[in-house]
């Protein structure tokens, strides 16, 4: 429970206990003031599981009201946690199941070997994360440091100066990049209608997101541009198109 998605979900179980009318009036102040964070926030609430609502707000990009503007059509329905999960529990099963899977395993899998490196993952031993999943909320979230059941485990084996430091995540330069060196790049690749159409991207939509950043407009990380350039680049790369909606079918799409 050491990412902030653990302590936003605690904070968003306190509306989930509120009534159903009462929550979809927050979740439809949520989808209207709060931008794309918000949005995310508010399907949570909408479903009820504070957990799926803090998951979603930390992990995916764009809320279904974007990917509609983007794409011509509103994403599916995913299926929620498991309802008999805590509440904490229920970020967890979504960061086992989506982010850890998909991006992290993903990522240390590529870059090992690359360098011919056999990695193994010890915290995901079975019967670590079987106990490690089960362990009270209350014990996994202390004011004091960040992942409290992992820093007990080893305060005993490692020196203080290893256990006891600030968080330091690792992060690559992208914002500045995307303002610098690569602006020109970003800027062509977002700009040419006729690759954006191959994979099925509203030219307009994809312009307005490029744009954001660009002017810094608040809750427009460069994670979003950057998500669709590297789309249309591998795409690009890879020979790759999708069928595209006319112009006409998109609107009515997005309009209903």
């Amino acid at each position: 429970a050491g990412y902030p998605s653990f302590r936003r979900a605690r904070a968003l179980a306190r509306y989930a206990r509120i009534p159903v009318p009462a929550r979809r009036v927050a979740a439809r102040v949520a989808a209207s003031v709060g931008g794309v964070r918000g949005a995310k926030i508010a399907l949570g609430l909408r479903r009820g599981l504070p957990g799926d609502a803090a998951y979603l707000a930390s992990r995916t990009l764009f809320g279904a009201r974007q990917v509609a503007d983007l794409v011509g059509t509103y994403p599916p329905a995913v299926d929620g946690a498991p309802r008999d999960l805590s509440v904490l529990q229920q970020v967890s099963w979504r960061e086992l199941t989506g982010y850890m899977r998909n991006t992290l395993l993903r990522d240390s899998d590529v870059f090992s070997m690359a360098h011919g490196l056999e990695l193994r993952v010890p915290f995901l031993d079975r019967d670590v994360v079987a106990a490690a999943f089960a362990a009270d909320d209350a014990h996994k979230l202390s004011r004091r440091t960040t992942k409290p059941l992992l820093i007990d485990a080893v305060r005993d084996l490692l020196p203080e100066e290893v256990w006891d430091r600030p968080k330091q995540g690792f992060v690559l330069p992208f914002a500045a990049w995307m303002h610098g060196a690569l602006a020109a790049e970003v800027t062509a690749t977002l700009g040419d209608r006729d690759a954006l159409h191959a994979v099925g991207l509203n030219a307009e939509s994809v312009r307005m997101v490029w744009s954001a950043f660009v002017r810094g407009q608040a809750g427009m990380t460069w994670s979003r541009p950057w998500a669709l350039y590297a789309l249309v680049r591998w795409a690009s790369a890879n020979g790759l198109a999708c069928a595209v909606p006319s112009e006409l079918d998109a609107a009515e799409a997005i309009a209903r």
